[in-house]
This record gives structure tokens, C-alpha cells and sequence, in this order.
């Protein structure tokens, strides 16, 4: 989810633009699902409410566990991933 949905002063989530029908059909992945694939992993880790805002300034907060499952993926192909990204957040 991007920055739009968020508070900026405390990272709360906003209210949605439209009414949220059947939500308990589309829960949140566990990070055991997601762990497999690095651009879910990633989604996972960018969504799961791990960014602190501190100010002005963003400081990432990754637990043990998600540091661990980025671990288990050749650091090219994250590097790719994240890179990506980044590349479709600027044309957005």
C-alpha cells in the first residue's frame, strides 16, 4: 500500500474510499506463504506496518524473521526485485 493510505503524523491507517465487502475473504498472507516468492516477500515486508515514522524521517524496523526469509533468496535476485520497484513507484 502506498503512503496514501496512511496517516503521515502516525502511520494510521486510513479509513478506505469505498466500503470494504467481504474482507474476511481476502486476509493479509502469512510470511509462511509469502516467503517463497521475493516479490510477495517484499510486498509482505513493505505492508506489514515494520516502517516507523519518526518525524520527518522513515527508519525501517525489521524483525529477526523477515531479515531471515530475504536471507534465503540469492541477493541478485532481491536486489532486482527491489529495484523494480522502485523503477514502478517513479512512474506512478
Amino acid at each position: 500500500m502506498s503512503d496514501a493510505c496512511y496517516d503521515g503524523k502516525d502511520g494510521t491507517a486510513l479509513d478506505p474510499a469505498e466500503e470494504v465487502v467481504d474482507a474476511d475473504l481476502f486476509p493479509c498472507p502469512t510470511l509462511h506463504e509469502v516467503s517463497s516468492s521475493p516479490e510477495r516477500l517484499l510486498t509482505y515486508i513493505l505492508t506489514i506496518n515494520h516502517l516507523r515514522v519518526q518525524g520527518a524521517v522513515y527508519t525501517w524496523n525489521i524483525p529477526d524473521e523477515l531479515v531471515s526469509a530475504m536471507q534465503r533468496h540469492p541477493p541478485d535476485i532481491l536486489l532486482s526485485v527491489f529495484a523494480e520497484r522502485l523503477k514502478d513507484h517513479q512512474e506512478s
